[in-house]
């Protein structure tokens, strides 16, 4: 609620609907918590779009469909632009990549100039920065994470939730680059990890 992401919005949902499959009773618990939760988001964003964006009460209306009036991608592009930008790097250096962090710097030589940022898809950065190497690594990364936790998840509540919450935040970064982000990445490993850790006698 608080980013105002569309891709967010909808693997939320898709994570609830998920849990619901898997642990109704749980999900049932859920229900007020998540709808105070959203509710308490749509204020705050609200309150910010008003009174710290100096936007009018009648602008709303554009904020309840993401659709904020004169938003316009300036130097972070959008992904028409930056995912052709990311394939051809790609297909300059597909072993290895262009090296980690040189996706920004490198976009003028693929013909996107004035624009810095990351590629709005992890596969995709992943795939220009790391080449087929580091993408088979995220691959793995992503089946061992999600095959881990979830193998846990029947006997641990936090095996669950890092299963839900990693599938969901996996999913997100087929449209995004959220791993751009070192506080996202490394939120996402420690949970991975909590999530998947055994106690010594053997229980999860």
């Amino acid at each position: 609620m608080l980013s105002q992401s569309r891709a967010g919005i909808v693997v939320v949902a898709l994570a609830y609907a998920a849990l619901w499959r898997l642990r109704r009773a749980a999900a049932a618990l859920a229900v007020v918590p998540v709808i105070a939760g959203a509710l308490f988001g749509l204020l705050v964003v609200a309150g910010w779009f008003v009174l710290v964006a100096h936007a009018r009460w009648t602008d709303l209306w554009h904020m309840f469909f993401l659709d904020i009036p004169g938003q316009q991608g300036g130097g972070v592009g959008t992904r028409a632009q930056l995912w052709p930008a990311a394939l051809k790097m790609f297909a300059a250096h597909p072993l290895v990549g262009v090296g980690a962090g040189n996706f920004e710097l490198l976009l003028p030589a693929v013909g996107l100039s004035g624009v810095q940022t990351q590629a709005a898809s992890l596969p995709l950065q992943t795939l220009a920065e790391q080449g087929i190497i580091g993408f088979v690594a995220l691959v793995l990364f992503a089946v061992v994470a999600l095959r881990e936790t979830f193998a846990l998840q029947a006997r641990s509540p936090l095996a669950l939730a890092a299963f839900l919450a990693v599938a969901a935040l996996l999913v997100h970064q087929l449209v995004d680059d959220l791993f751009f982000f070192p506080k996202a990445a490394e939120l996402c490993y420690l949970l991975v990890g909590a999530g998947s850790a055994k106690l010594a006698d053997g229980r999860a």
